[in-house]
C-alpha cells in the first residue's frame, strides 16, 4: 500500500495494480475500503438535487462517492504539493534568518548608513520568507480539515 495522506484522525492509502484500491482507517479503529474500477472511478457523477428550501448550506446536499473520492485524491495531491512547498519555505526562511543576523552584525560593527539600510533590507527579505512559510503552514491546516471532512463524509456513507 502506498501512504498517501495522514492528516488528522485519518489514514489515507492505496495500491494501483490494474485498479484503485481506496481504504482508510480512522484512529479509533473504524475501518472502511472500496474497489474503485476504472468506469465507476471516472465516470462523472449524477446530477445531485439541489438543496432543500430549509438547508442552509451549500454543500448539505450528498456528495456522490466518485466526486468524493475524486476530492479526496485531488486534496491528497495539494497537501503533497504543499508540504514539498513548506520544506522549500523552511529552508530559505533559516537562510535568510541567518543572512539578517549576520548583516545586522555587520551594521553593528561598521556602524554606517549603508550597512544599517543593507540589514534593513535582508531583514525585509527575510520577513517575508517567513510570511510565506505562514502562508503555507495555513493553506497545510485548511486542507488537512477538508480532508477530514472529506474523510468523514466518505465514513457516514460507507456507515449508512
Amino acid at each position: 500500500m502506498e501512504r498517501i495522506a495522514a492528516a488528522g484522525k485519518y489514514k489515507l492509502d492505496f495500491t494501483i495494480d490494474g485498479s484503485r484500491f481506496l481504504e482508510f482507517t480512522t484512529l479509533d479503529g473504524g475501518a472502511g475500503s472500496d474497489v474503485l474500477d476504472g468506469a465507476r472511478f471516472g465516470a462523472r457523477p449524477s446530477r445531485a438535487s439541489a438543496p432543500s428550501a430549509g438547508s442552509r448550506f451549500y454543500n448539505a446536499r450528498p456528495m456522490t462517492r466518485p466526486l468524493l473520492e475524486r476530492r479526496l485524491i485531488d486534496v491528497s495531491d495539494r497537501l503533497k504539493r504543499l508540504r514539498a512547498d513548506l520544506a522549500v519555505a523552511e529552508e530559505q526562511c533559516a537562510t535568510f534568518a541567518a543572512e539578517a543576523d549576520d548583516a545586522r552584525l555587520r551594521a553593528l560593527v561598521s556602524e554606517t548608513p549603508l550597512a544599517e539600510a543593507e540589514a534593513h533590507e535582508v531583514q525585509r527579505h527575510a520577513d517575508a520568507h517567513t510570511r510565506n512559510r505562514d502562508a503555507l503552514l495555513r493553506s497545510i491546516r485548511e486542507l488537512e480539515r477538508e480532508q477530514d471532512t472529506l474523510l468523514d463524509r466518505m465514513a457516514s456513507e460507507l456507515s449508512s
